[in-house]
């Protein structure tokens, strides 16, 4: 990930992607003074904080008043809405108030982020997607103070999330303390999250979500590493959705969102797994027989732990054995794992 000076913008893009204030639409042009409110003062300050989260150098008690203060910026956007429309206003609107009034340097935000970040909108939000609407905005102020909390709790454990986790130290029993304590705050993090986008009938495209991610990273200066390593978990998200949650399809419907919620927390730190414990100078895991085992069969643990969970969470899905071993196979192969399940082994477990 890039944590560079447009990362404040892109957070910001995020909170006003479903809000804005003193846009009039259809007046002459104003100046390029950016439009202040009183209300969003702290937002300068949030944002630096909410930079250090995500480098993992945030104080804990930093995280809740930087997403009080977005929440706060919401609700003042949305009181203060504007637009063409008494209550609501469109996208082309929203990206050149942005791009006018918000993001005075750097690059513009281009229609291709716009219509991702309005795609997912409208599976967190529902509505339409050519228009946000106060209530939408009000949605989206509950659901950053309900989250809070557990993003305070999260912000402890940041450094393994982020891999700047220094474990040298540590014994091998408390690294595996510590990496376990990590997933269990990004799974209740993910649950509280995601469980208020199951209240929107909607649909989502996984390969959506990838999408959106890259072109944030795009939009951050990427290099083609980070892209390449985005494409690579493209292929576990929709093995893990078609064989493992819902219909056999890449589309999240709302009742699977809970679900994806688990599978996400899961394969984050399944990648974290291979990061910090597969490698061949990792401490106590240093490359021999016993240990390549040992590696691995953690490794194991974790991938039938995830797949086992997200299925007792659906009591009506039956899942093939074809389904499990190609699921297997995608994770081994983004892994570079030499190793492949068959459907005949599959039957003899």
């Amino acid at each position: 990930m890039l944590f560079n000076l447009k990362f404040s913008q892109i957070s910001l893009c995020i909170a006003l992607a479903f809000s804005s204030c003193g846009l009039k639409v259809g007046e002459k042009a104003k100046d390029n003074s950016a439009i202040e409110l009183s209300s969003v003062a702290c937002l300068s300050t949030s944002m630096e904080s909410l930079k250090r989260v995500f480098k993992a150098q945030a104080l804990d008690a930093e995280v809740a008043p930087a997403l009080n203060c977005l929440s706060t910026t919401i609700q003042a956007f949305s009181a203060n809405i504007k637009g063409a429309h008494n209550d609501y206003f469109t996208i082309q609107e929203l990206v050149y108030f942005l791009n006018k009034n918000i993001i005075i340097q750097g690059t513009k935000i281009p229609d291709s982020l716009a219509n991702e970040i309005i795609k997912f909108k409208v599976s967190i939000l529902g509505g339409r997607p050519d228009q946000f609407t106060k209530a939408e905005l009000n949605q989206l102020g509950r659901i950053i103070d309900q989250v809070t909390p557990d993003a305070v709790e999260l912000n402890k454990h940041m450094a393994i999330i982020v891999k700047k986790w220094d474990y040298s130290q540590l014994s091998k029993v408390e690294k595996e303390k510590k990496f376990n304590d990590a997933h269990v705050a990004l799974t209740a993090f993910t649950d509280k999250l995601f469980s208020n986008f199951s209240k929107a009938p909607t649909e989502y495209d996984i390969n959506s979500g990838i999408d959106l991610v890259k072109q944030f990273l795009v939009y951050g200066d990427a290099t083609q590493e980070h892209l390449d390593h985005v494409e690579t978990y493209r292929a576990i998200a929709v093995a893990v959705k078609k064989n493992l949650i819902g219909d056999n399809t890449p589309v999240i419907k709302n009742n699977d969102w809970p679900i994806v919620s688990r599978a996400l927390s899961s394969t984050l730190f399944l990648i974290q797994r291979s990061a910090y414990f597969m490698k061949v100078d990792a401490v106590d895991y240093e490359f021999s027989t016993y240990n390549k085992v040992s590696r691995y069969g953690l490794m194991a643990q974790d991938i039938a732990s995830a797949v086992f969970e997200v299925l007792d969470m659906q009591d009506e899905r039956i899942v093939s054995h074809e389904q499990i071993a190609e699921t297997f196979n995608v994770v081994f192969a983004a892994f570079d794992i030499k190793v492949k399940i068959t459907t005949s082994m599959m039957k003899d477990i």
